[in-house]
């Protein structure tokens, strides 16, 4: 019974503490069509705050890609990547917050089409575009992208297997010569909130850490 005793007020006093730094840790607020600039990937998973991304939406990832690469992506099988700027909508309907986590970890379980090309290491995600989540939103905003001047489809059916209004993909591509900013400003227009991701400084971690904000 001492034991039981001793062990619950150990959990007590810890629970204290993280309850207190989480008090005393500062919240980065995000607000409707304001960009948030943020270097490192912790710094990211900080300005997730649960008012915002807790609830369901739709997304689109802005993704940097350095280097041709050829890549396999699940069973939609093999295909080269070329370097430029590749669009990706998605949804997550049991909230943002997890789903915008799991985008910028490095370290993952291979399982939808869009963790195959964040795994390599040409990828880098540089801004995360949130919508609102009305019905038929995602493909909505899909078609919105392959209407962009220069957008071209890779791989068919990326990101699309289960999508029922048919799109061709999910993922788009557009090479250099379409600046990345025009792409940002064309897909900002509609949404509630937009985060910007500067490049982490030479040697960080391209990892996430639990963040003292509440998630």
């Amino acid at each position: 019974m001492c034991g039981r005793s001793r062990l619950c007020n150990r959990a007590a006093r810890i629970f204290g503490a993280l309850s207190l730094v989480a008090a005393l840790s500062p919240r980065l607020p995000i607000e409707p069509s304001k960009p948030l600039k943020l270097t490192g990937i912790n710094k990211v998973t900080e300005a997730l705050e649960p008012e915002v991304f807790s609830r369901p939406g739709c997304y689109c990832l802005l993704i940097a890609f350095a280097r041709r690469r050829a890549l396999r992506i699940g069973k939609l099988g093999e295909d080269e990547f070329p370097p430029g700027t590749y669009v990706y909508t998605g949804s997550a309907m049991g909230g943002l917050e997890h789903r915008l986590r799991r985008h910028l970890a490095r370290r993952k379980k291979l399982r939808w089409h869009i963790d195959y090309l964040l795994s390599a290491p040409q990828a880098r995600i540089k801004e995360i575009l949130v919508y609102s989540p009305a019905p038929g939103q995602e493909c909505r905003r899909n078609q919105v992208v392959a209407r962009l001047p220069g957008a071209q489809m890779i791989l068919r059916r990326f990101g699309a297997s289960d999508c029922s209004t048919r799109c061709a993909t999910h993922l788009y591509f557009f090479p250099r010569n379409q600046a990345a900013t025009r792409i940002a400003a064309a897909l900002r227009r509609h949404c509630s909130t937009y985060l910007v991701i500067d490049k982490p400084p030479a040697g960080a971690k391209q990892r996430i850490r639990r963040s003292a904000v509440t998630p």
